[in-house]
C-alpha cells in the first residue's frame, strides 16, 4: 500500500487544470466529478473548453464563474439539468446552467458560445456584464433563457420553451440574428426584454423586428396625460410626433401593441398620447391643461404630419399612448 506521501504527487497533478492542445483548459464529466462534483467553479481568468456533456443533477448550477475575463466554449457539447420545460409547464426558480452569483467574485467580460444550455429551474445562462453569448440553443428553463447585464452581445442564438423572456439584457447590450419562440409560458413576458437590435431577431410572438428597425406601439387603456409617462414597457418612452413621423422606417410591435382584430400593423384612426413639445401637459407630469393625442390618418387632408393627424385633447382626458423603443 502506498503512503500518504508517495500519493501527493498525484493528487497535485489532479487538482491542476488540463489544457488542451490549443492551450484552453479542458473542462469534462470526469473531471468535474474527479473534483468533487457541481457546480464547477471556474476561478482562474482563460479559455475553458468542454470535452464531454455535463450532465448536471436537479437543484444545483452547472458552472459557477468565480472571476472575471471567462472564454468558455462549449465545443458542440451540452450542459444539461433534468428540468422539462414543455410550453406552459415552466416551475420557475433555482439553479442555472452557467451563471456568475457573486457580484463581488466577478463574472465580467464572459464569452460562453458553441453549443447548448438546457433543462434548469432557473435562467439557464445568468451572466453579468460586457459578456458575449453566441451560437447557443438554449431551451426547457423555468426563468430566462439568456439573462445579461449591461453592454452585453447576444448574437446567433436559438430560444426556446423558457419560463420568462427568452432573451432578457441590461442597458447599452445588443442582439441580432437571435431566434426565440415559446417565451413567457409561465408569466407572458415578451420573447426579448430590454437590449437594442443591431439586426433582424424572429420571435414567435411577433415582438422582434424581422429586419432590426426600432420598435413602436399604442398602449391602449384609459390613459390620462400624467399617467402616460409611466406606461411604456422598460426600453421604451412616450413618443414625439416626429419620432413616428415616417413609420415605414419602423416596426410595430403587436405583442405590445393594440391590434385591430386580425389585421397586422399599427391601428389607424386610434389616438393616442404623444410628446410635440415642452407645454405638452408639461412632459406628461400633469392632467392640467391641453395635451396632443396623435392618430394614425388615411385622409391625406386630414395629416398634419407624415400619416399623422395631430389633436387637441385635456390633459385629463383618457386615451392610449404612443411607445417607442429608447
Amino acid at each position: 500500500m502506498r503512503s500518504p506521501c508517495a500519493l501527493l504527487p498525484l493528487i497535485l497533478l489532479l487538482s491542476l487544470p488540463v489544457k488542451a492542445v490549443d492551450g484552453a483548459i479542458e473542462i469534462n464529466q470526469a473531471k468535474v466529478d474527479a473534483e468533487g462534483g457541481f457546480p464547477f467553479g471556474v476561478s482562474t481568468p482563460g479559455r475553458y473548453v468542454l470535452t464531454s456533456d455535463l450532465v448536471v443533477p436537479a437543484s444545483t448550477d452547472g458552472i459557477r464563474l468565480l472571476v472575471d475575463d471567462v472564454h468558455l466554449d462549449l465545443n458542440g457539447f451540452q450542459i444539461r439539468g433534468p428540468e422539462s420545460c414543455a410550453p406552459a409547464a415552466c416551475g420557475g426558480g433555482g439553479s442555472a446552467g452557467v451563471s456568475a452569483p457573486l457580484v463581488l467574485l466577478g463574472g465580467d467580460r464572459t464569452v460562453v458560445e458553441n453549443g447548448t444550455v438546457r433543462g434548469f429551474g432557473g435562467s439557464c445562462l445568468s451572466l453579468r456584464a460586457h459578456v458575449r453569448v453566441e451560437r447557443l440553443l438554449v431551451a426547457n428553463c423555468g426563468d430566462f433563457g439568456i439573462d445579461i447585464g449591461s453592454h452585453g452581445i447576444v448574437r446567433t442564438n436559438r430560444v426556446t420553451e423558457v419560463g420568462r423572456s427568452g432573451i432578457r439584457m441590461g442597458t447599452g447590450s445588443l442582439y441580432a440574428h437571435n431566434t426565440v419562440s415559446d417565451a413567457g409560458t409561465r408569466t407572458t413576458e415578451v420573447a426579448i426584454l430590454g437590449g437594442r437590435a443591431s439586426a433582424g431577431n424572429q420571435c414567435s410572438d411577433g415582438s422582434c423586428s424581422p429586419r432590426g428597425l426600432r420598435r413602436y406601439y399604442l398602449k391602449a387603456g384609459a390613459i390620462t396625460a400624467a399617467q402616460a409617462g409611466t406606461v411604456c414597457d422598460p426600453g421604451f418612452h412616450v413618443a414625439s410626433v416626429y419620432e413616428l413621423a415616417d413609420p415605414s422606417g419602423l416596426y410595430y410591435d403587436p405583442f405590445r401593441g393594440f391590434q385591430q382584430g386580425e389585421v397586422p400593423g399599427p391601428p389607424v384612426d386610434e389616438a393616442g398620447w404623444a410628446h410635440t413639445g415642452p407645454a405638452n401637459c408639461s412632459s406628461f407630469t400633469s392632467d392640467v391643461g391641453v395635451g396632443t393625442p396623435i392618430r394614425l390618418e388615411t385622409d391625406p387632408a386630414e395629416q398634419d404630419v407624415g400619416p399623422w393627424n395631430v389633436g387637441g385633447a385635456l390633459c385629463a382626458t383618457d386615451q392610449g399612448v404612443w411607445c417607442v423603443e429608447d
